[in-house]
């Protein structure tokens, strides 16, 4: 399981609604200390995620044995009315936490859910997150960490990335181009004194066009992948634009280079450059008609592109409607108005033991 670096705020219950803390103090000095169940629900259909998270938090007050939780897994499929996780435990030591729980479920399931909706639509073009820059850096590993459980194959930051046991993606950034003055000399720079632990990813187009530039470093220099970031000053991502720098590599003879994006794309544009390639493949395969079978099959198993960088679809996801509701106090079964009395059944919730985690 992930370590999460849950902040001290969180732990202590600062981030908590005031009435929860008074309702504790309240009860306090009344001397009164329920035993109370609490289910979490979800309001939509999509990916669970921030229950590893939760889980952590919860075990400052695990050890209690008065406390029991179950909980669904992280990343499971959920649909609207499911519970996700249900605590049993003493009112006060649990409900500091109630606010900070709904919210991170809440959080958490949106990004890994906005992640799955663009790997669902990619045809297992692998999916990448590279949102960090349009979301506030205290939660930017948690975001990116949400959109590999949703189904990303990486993600770009170097804190999300280590809580995905995983090297962070991007190798260059557009400002070695225009410091460098040009693509060719900035393409040099990462070849020669770059990180040799990771391949070469050329970026192209900041300064000239992408198809011209491609062409240049890749005749050049043994790379092993071309990355455009098509500006919306200039159209934004154009499926053509795709297909032609694909014909232009393949001409030279360069076919093994991968083709990446990064881009503000959304599910809809995936689908549409999904719709480009097969066209693409069914116009080679009807220019080769004459060919033999074997190599028929070859050009129809290729891809356009290789992998699809996200820009702010996921970070900017809508975090999901989390309800926690009181159903048990003291064994009676209660319930809000509105709400039928009892617990909702939910036959994946599984019953969780915590152990304590030993810092050093």
């Amino acid at each position: 399981m992930t370590n999460f670096e849950i902040n001290k705020s969180v732990q202590v219950g600062d981030t908590s609604n005031a009435d929860l803390i008074r309702t504790t103090n309240i009860l306090r000095d009344l001397g009164q200390n329920p035993i109370v169940t609490t289910e979490f629900s979800v309001e939509q259909n999509g990916i669970l995620c921030g229950i590893d998270e939760s889980l952590q938090l919860l075990q400052n007050i695990s050890q209690n044995p008065n406390v029991e939780i179950w909980s669904m897994r992280e990343g499971d499929e959920i649909v609207k009315g499911d519970v996700i996780m249900r605590i049993k435990s003493p009112y006060s030591p649990f409900a500091i936490y109630q606010t900070a729980i709904s919210g991170i479920l809440s959080s958490c399931s949106g990004w890994a859910s906005a992640a799955r909706e663009c790997v669902s639509v990619s045809d297992d073009i692998p999916v990448v997150n590279f949102g960090a820059s349009n979301i506030h850096p205290n939660i930017v590993g948690l975001m990116d960490y949400s959109s590999v459980i949703g189904g990303c194959s990486g993600c770009s930051s170097i804190l999300g990335s280590r809580m995905n046991n995983q090297t962070p993606v991007g190798s260059m950034s557009d400002s070695l181009v225009l410091i460098q003055g040009n693509v060719v000399d900035a393409a040099s720079s990462i070849i020669n004194k770059g990180d040799q632990n990771i391949p070469v990813v050329i970026l192209v187009g900041v300064l000239g066009d992408e198809i011209e530039e491609a062409v240049r470093v890749a005749s050049e220099f043994p790379i092993r992948g071309i990355r455009i970031e098509p500006p919306e000053g200039r159209g934004g991502l154009i499926p053509e634009l795709i297909v032609e720098l694909r014909e232009k590599l393949d001409q030279i003879g360069k076919e093994e280079i991968d083709i990446s994006i990064n881009c503000d794309i959304t599910p809809d544009e995936i689908g549409k450059l999904i719709d480009a390639e097969d066209i693409w493949l069914q116009s080679k395969a009807s220019l080769n008609h004459e060919i033999d079978v074997e190599e028929n099959e070859k050009i129809k198993s290729r891809r356009l592109i290789q992998v699809i960088g996200i820009g702010r679809f996921i970070a900017s996801a809508s975090p999901f409607k989390i309800n926690a509701e009181i159903k048990e106090i003291d064994g009676k079964l209660v319930s809000k108005r509105g709400i039928i009395p009892g617990y909702i059944q939910n036959k994946r919730l599984e019953k969780v033991k915590i152990r304590k985690q030993v810092t050093h």
